[in-house]
C-alpha cells in the first residue's frame, strides 16, 4: 500500500512541475501588481471565513497596499499580474466558498483541501465556481461537510487534468461517471473516494475516446453493484483503487485492455471467481503491473503461475479460498517482489525458496496448511522486515543461522506451528 502511495505522490510532484513550468512563471516579480478586482475578491472569500488558526493573516484589508500576490498561499502569473495559484490545503478553515471566487478567472490551480468548508453541508453552486474555466487542478478532498451536489457544475472546468473530491458527499451524483466523462476530457486524476457514491455505478458507459485518466480512485464507498465495464475502457489507467467496497460477480473482460495498469487494488470486495480466470483476463497487463490486491474477496482454485507478471512487486492475494502448493515456476522470475501476502487460504506444501525474492521486505503466509522445515536460507533476506508464517503445520528446528542477516526485521511470528528453539539467550 505505501509504494502505491509513494508512485502516486510522485505523479502529483511531475503534474505541479509540469502545470509550473506551462504557467508563464509565477515566482514574485516586484514591478507587477495583482489585479485590485481580484485583490478584492480574496479579501470577500476571506470574509465568509472562520480563521482560528490566523493562517490568513497576511491576507490585509482591501486597501491594504500589501500586494496580494506576496499573501500567504497565493501566487499570481509573473507577467499578467492575475492570480494563478491559491493553496490553503489543511490551514483548519471553516465556512463556506464565497462566489467572490468568480472574479479569479485566470486561476489554474485552487486547492481548499483538508478544511472544514461547506458548514452544514451546503452544496457547491454552479456560480461559485462556475467562470474559472482555466482552471487545471482543483482539490476539495478532506472537507467532509461540503456537498457536491449533482456534480453538473464540472462542466464549467474543461481544462481539468486533477480532480480531488475525496471525503465530499456526493450522494447526489447518480450520473457522476458519464459527466466526467463527458465533460472532462483532459482529466488525468480522478479522487471521488469516501464519497458516499450512490450504487447506481452503470456496468458500461460510452466513454469519451480522448479521455486521458491515470489515476482513478473509488475507495471506500461501499458500492454493491458489478465492476462497472467501463474501467477497463479507461485505456491510459495507470492506477485504480476500487478497494473497501462491495463490488459483486466477476473481473470484466475488458481489463485486458488496460496495458499500462502498474497497480489494481479491490481489497474488502465480493470477486467470486477463480483466481487462474482472473489472471487471464488480466494478461494485457503481464509487462505493467506491478501492485495486485485482491485481499478479502472471494477467489478460490489452486494457486496460478504468476510469474508471467514479471514487473510485480506487491502481491496480496489474503483471506481467500486458494488451495495447493507453490507452482515450481514460482521461484524463478519474480525478482522484483517486495510485498507477498497470502495469509489465511489453504495452501499446503512446503515453502518456496524465498532467496530468490531477495528484495522482500514483507512476507505474510500466515494461517494457512504449509508443512515441511523452515530452511536455513531465510536469514540471508536481509531486507525482510515483517515475517509471519503462524498458524501452519510447519516443523523442524529453528536455530540461530535462520537469523543470520535478518538486520531489518522488526514483526515476526512464528506461533502455533511444531518448531523447535535452538537459539542462545544473547
Amino acid at each position: 500500500m505505501a509504494t502505491m502511495f509513494t508512485k502516486m505522490l510522485r505523479l502529483f510532484v511531475v503534474m505541479l512541475l509540469a502545470f509550473n513550468k506551462n504557467s508563464s512563471g509565477l515566482t514574485s516579480n516586484p514591478k507587477i501588481r495583482c489585479i485590485g478586482k481580484e485583490k478584492q475578491a480574496l479579501q470577500k472569500f476571506k470574509e465568509t471565513l472562520r480563521d482560528d488558526g490566523d493562517s490568513l493573516s497576511s491576507w490585509g484589508s482591501e486597501n491594504d497596499k500589501k500586494e496580494c500576490c506576496k499573501w500567504r498561499g497565493v501566487k499570481c502569473n509573473n507577467h499578467t499580474g492575475h492570480v494563478a495559484v491559491v493553496n490553503l490545503s489543511t490551514w483548519s478553515l471553516t465556512g463556506k466558498i464565497s462566489p467572490s471566487l468568480l472574479e479569479l478567472q485566470h486561476m489554474k490551480y485552487l486547492d481548499l483541501s483538508g478544511n472544514n468548508f461547506g458548514g452544514n453541508y451546503t452544496p457547491i453552486p454552479n456560480q461559485n465556481l462556475g467562470n474559472v474555466s482555466s482552471l487545471q487542478y482543483l482539490s476539495l478532498g478532506g472537507n467532509y461537510n461540503l456537498s457536491g451536489g449533482n456534480l453538473e457544475w464540472l462542466s464549467y472546468f474543461p481544462l481539468l487534468r486533477h480532480l480531488d473530491l475525496s471525503m465530499v458527499d456526493l450522494s447526489e451524483a447518480t450520473n457522476w461517471l458519464e459527466l466526467v466523462s463527458d465533460n472532462l476530457p483532459l482529466l488525468e486524476y480522478l479522487n471521488v473516494s469516501d464519497c458516499y457514491l450512490p450504487n447506481q455505478v452503470p456496468p458500461t458507459h460510452p466513454l469519451n475516446s480522448s479521455l486521458y485518466l491515470t489515476v482513478v480512485d473509488l475507495s471506500n464507498n461501499h458500492m454493491s453493484s458489478l465492476i462497472p465495464d467501463a474501467f477497463g475502457k479507461m485505456i491510459s489507467l495507470v492506477h485504480l483503487n476500487l478497494a473497501y467496497n462491495d463490488f459483486v460477480g466477476k473481473i470484466p473482460k475488458s481489463f485486458s485492455n488496460l496495458s499500462r495498469l502498474e497497480s489494481l487494488e479491490l481489497t474488502w470486495s465480493h470477486v467470486t471467481e477463480k483466481v487462474a480466470v482472473v489472471l487471464v483476463k488480466l494478461s494485457g497487463l503481464e509487462k505493467s503491473l506491478q501492485i495486485l490486491n485482491f485481499d478479502s474477496n472471494q477467489l478460490s482454485g489452486t494457486l496460478p503461475d504468476f510469474t508471467r507478471f514479471s514487473s510485480l512487486r506487491e502481491l496480496y492475494l489474503g483471506g481467500k479460498k486458494l488451495t495447493g502448493a507453490f507452482p515450481k515456476s514460482f521461484r524463478h522470475v519474480l525478482l522484483n517482489l517486495v510485498v507477498l501476502e497470502f495469509y489465511g487460504n489453504k495452501i499446503s506444501g512446503m515453502l518456496p525458496d524465498l532467496t530468490k525474492f531477495p528484495l522482500l521486505t514483507r512476507l505474510d503466509l500466515s494461517n494457512n496448511s504449509l508443512n515441511g522445515a523452515i530452511d536455513k536460507s531465510i536469514g540471508q533476506l536481509s531486507k525482510i522486515e515483517h515475517l509471519d508464517t503462524s498458524l501452519n503445520s510447519l516443523e523442524g528446528i529453528i536455530s540461530e543461522s535462520h537469523f543470520s542477516n535478518l538486520s531489518s526485521l522488526k514483526y515476526l511470528d512464528f506461533s502455533n506451528n511444531q518448531l523447535i528453539f535452538n537459539i542462545s539467550s544473547n
